[in-house]
């Protein structure tokens, strides 16, 4: 069975829980330029979740909130920065979460939310399930921070 994953966002009116059963090439999410949003992000899994992590622009999003211990921060590319939970199959975790803050910033820019969970693969100790998703947002001075409908 495959992960399960929540990426709630709130701020600036809106407040919106994301799951894997969404349809993420339905819509858009737009988001207020330079406006603070919280999230919390959280993966499931009853073998123990592997790893979680959310890939985003370092150029429109900035996470201003302190990273747990049990998180790390990696440069996915020279554009992308990765927030990483790695598990530990010796100690399962059947959660992994991570509540904070970012910031949205440029003007009239289209990008990404990148979201992948993966668990241990079962008893069988083979490749993990994953669950990936990317939630599309766009991101301007002065418009709502709403879902728009593709």
């Amino acid at each position: 069975t495959a992960p399960t994953f929540r990426l709630k966002i709130t701020g600036d009116g809106f407040d919106r829980t994301f799951t894997q059963n969404n349809d993420f090439n339905s819509f858009i999410l737009n988001l207020k330029s330079d406006t603070n949003y919280e999230f919390v992000f959280t993966v499931n899994d009853r073998g123990g979740v592997r790893n979680a992590s959310l890939t985003y622009s370092r150029d429109y999003i900035d996470v201003t909130s302190p990273l747990p211990s049990t998180w790390s921060e990696n440069s996915g590319s020279p554009l992308t920065n990765n927030l990483v939970w790695s598990g530990n199959r010796s100690d399962p975790y059947r959660i992994a979460q991570y509540a904070g803050t970012f910031r949205t910033s440029g003007d009239l820019v289209g990008s990404s939310i990148d979201i992948e969970a993966i668990d241990f693969g079962g008893s069988s100790g083979l490749a993990g399930n994953s669950t990936n998703a990317r939630l599309r947002i766009y991101i301007a001075n002065g418009q709502a921070t709403e879902i728009v409908p593709q």
